[in-house]
């Protein structure tokens, strides 16, 4: 401002002097009239006047362009800000979020990985978990993982029913039903660090803007910031944390405005390990997480396996029935016919699949075939006026 002021000062006072040249020469032109020689004085007048062209300066104000911080980023990008709720606006898209941790003893180690996927014509939503060794918060995950020390939880919702898998165990369910999850329940990055906390960042004097950059196929606003005590979504002690850094890519794009499109995150220092004992641990913990494939084509196709949900083919699901539940070698259902009528289609629907009849009782019935057992059981429940069915299959292995 005070540049341009200046500008404008000397603009004035040029033209101020270019005008009171001009009266100078008016008074000489005026002077001697008598005298011949002075006829041409008004030559002097004429020719004079091109000084009059001298508030050529007037064209300076090409200097007003200058003052280029009015194009710095902050202007160009607005003000700092993460909107949780875009990533529900999205016609669809594919999230994955790495979260590690390793002691700097390398005593302990341990990681949560997740994979989103979502689309929403036809609507459909799938979502894998793998956690492996020992992570904060979460405590030794060892005990639920299979030979490769990983435990698996995969969830696919598609036409209304429900599809999850816990290690190798299939168990499916109607998407409305009691016993089904909610995909979304897993989280994303808002789970371990509030939007909220991210926004008050804006205030902090440690971030930074890097520019606009193309990631994961969209524009975005590059930020980066050092550790702070607003990173409460955390749940860390700043007493505990030795140092800390953050990078996130914003959403440029009206349509994806506040979308955290990826975040690189890092904490070092102690980190609580289990939340019941409050063990903590000197280490590292790096947090991964990126959003592509954003309003594109997805394709998300439920496993065979998952379909089936662990049962197998020649064990018949009851056709009117109003609930399934399968885990394993468990279904369980629930009709609005009544009992004889479903005693009569499993009669004949196992026999046909190669069934034969071991043993009948007032609990139900007993079916073998190669070695495996099957045991139905079909009750009638006044409370709520429905039929429940139980199928249960040993496979017969040790």
């Amino acid at each position: 401002m005070k540049r341009l002021t200046w500008l404008v000062v000397i603009l004035l006072l040029g033209f101020s002097l270019a005008c009171g040249g001009s009266d100078k020469n008016g008074e000489a032109t005026a002077a001697p009239t008598e005298a011949p020689a002075a006829t041409k004085a008004p030559e002097s007048k004429t020719d004079k006047p091109a000084a009059t062209k001298a508030p050529e300066p007037t064209k300076a104000p090409e200097p007003t362009d200058v003052p280029e911080p009015t194009e710095a980023p902050e202007a160009e990008n607005g003000e700092f800000y993460v909107d949780a709720e875009v990533m529900s606006s999205l016609s669809s898209y594919r999230s994955e979020t790495l979260m590690a941790f390793t002691a700097k003893d390398g005593s302990t180690d341990g990681s949560v990985k997740m994979v989103q996927e979502v689309m929403t014509d036809p609507a459909a939503h799938h979502v894998l978990m793998s956690v492996s060794g020992t992570f904060p918060g979460a405590g030794d995950m060892s005990e639920m993982a299979d030979e490769s020390g990983i435990f698996e939880v995969e969830v696919y919702l598609v036409d209304d029913m429900q599809y999850m898998r816990f290690a190798d165990t299939w168990m499916s369910t109607e998407a409305g039903s009691d016993s089904a999850v909610d995909p979304s329940s897993f989280g994303d990055f808002t789970s371990f660090i509030k939007p909220e906390d991210l926004n008050d960042l804006k205030d902090e004097k440690d971030l930074k803007y890097k520019g606009k950059e193309k990631m994961n196929g969209v524009n975005t606003h590059h930020y980066a910031a050092e550790y702070s005590p607003l990173w409460g979504g955390l749940g860390l002690d700043d007493e505990d944390i030795e140092s800390g850094s953050v990078d996130m890519w914003i959403g440029a794009d009206p349509e994806i405005a506040g979308l955290m499109v990826r975040m690189d995150f890092t904490i070092v220092g102690k980190l609580e390990l289990d939340s019941e004992t409050g063990e903590k641990v000197d280490g590292t913990m790096t947090v991964s997480m990126n959003v592509s494939d954003i309003n594109q084509p997805l394709s998300i196709q439920v496993p065979e396996a998952a379909l089936s949900g662990g049962v197998p083919e020649d064990v018949p699901t009851y056709p009117n029935a109003d609930e399934v539940n399968a885990l394993g070698g468990i279904i369980a259902m629930t009709t609005a016919d009544d009992v004889d009528t479903v005693n009569e289609f499993y009669n004949g629907a196992l026999e046909e699949a190669g069934w034969t009849m071991s043993e009948e009782s007032f609990l139900g019935t007993n079916w073998e075939k190669d070695g495996r057992s099957l045991s139905l059981m079909v009750t009638f429940d006044e409370e709520k006026n429905i039929t429940n069915i139980l199928i249960m299959i040993d496979s017969g292995e040790e």
